[in-house]
């Protein structure tokens, strides 16, 4: 399966508590250590500064990143929207990923998303978002009890289990044949200066498309409230990956 891969990278963006380690420079390394065997990568750099953006251009030449592209959208739905107009104009058969500047992630996370992909589901994340296991009334979400489960459906590939979800962050992946089918819902929720994922991924699934997250994660979100609970594979903490 052809692989297209959109890192979107912006010194801006939310006001978020983060662990130290958890900055432009260190996110991109753990990504590309992992993800550097893909078919093609497109680093998309909005609204930076041009220390940042003589970064990206370093590195998209020790990495020999398919392009590097300098943008001014001026917000996360902004970039989000570049990359989404170029993942239209792939092939259908394209396997398309949306990465956002602050994840940390696992050894071989391409290849076990990739396995991801050969389940039925129409959306993919690696990202095992704390949560799903915490209830709303708590600050969790909807979908899960008092005691902390839910009633979904577990597929498994090879190397790890895939738990079907409602909703993630803009951090995910699908068949550009997918994004082309549901490119009215995704509009609709990238209009602004911020993203809506989770109304973008509930609408998603009021319309029968499905979405899973894995178990365990294949990587974290940088905000320390949201850094994913079950690394797996022996690692204590995510600084280690680093």
């Amino acid at each position: 399966m052809t692989s297209v891969i959109y890192y979107r990278i912006s010194d801006g963006g939310y006001k978020k508590e983060k662990p130290s380690y958890i900055n432009n420079k260190n996110c991109f390394y753990s990504f590309v250590k992992n993800f550097g065997c893909c078919d093609s990568i497109v680093l998309v750099a909005d609204n930076v500064s041009d220390d940042t953006w003589e970064w990206c251009i370093a590195i998209h030449a020790k990495f020999k990143l398919q392009r590097v592209v300098r943008t001014h959208e001026g917000s996360s739905a902004g970039g989000f929207r570049f990359c989404f107009g170029m993942a239209l104009q792939l092939p259908d058969d394209t396997f398309v990923l949306f990465v956002e500047n602050d994840y940390l992630f696992v050894p071989n996370s391409y290849n076990l998303l990739l396995e991801g992909m050969h389940t039925s589901a129409d959306y993919i994340s690696p990202y095992l978002h704390p949560d799903k296991f915490i209830p709303a009334s708590q600050g969790g979400n909807w979908s899960v009890d008092d005691d902390g489960g839910q009633i979904t459906k577990v597929y498994k590939t090879n190397n790890r289990f895939w738990m079907l979800v409602d909703s993630t962050t803009m951090t995910f992946g699908a068949k550009a044949s997918t994004l082309k089918r549901d490119s009215d819902i995704i509009s609709k929720h990238i209009l602004g200066e911020y993203p809506t994922d989770c109304a973008m991924f509930n609408e998603l699934r009021e319309n029968n498309r499905s979405l899973i997250q894995p178990i365990p994660t294949l990587a974290t979100h940088g905000e320390l409230k949201w850094l994913a609970s079950t690394i797996g594979l022996e690692i204590n903490s995510w600084k280690e990956l680093l």
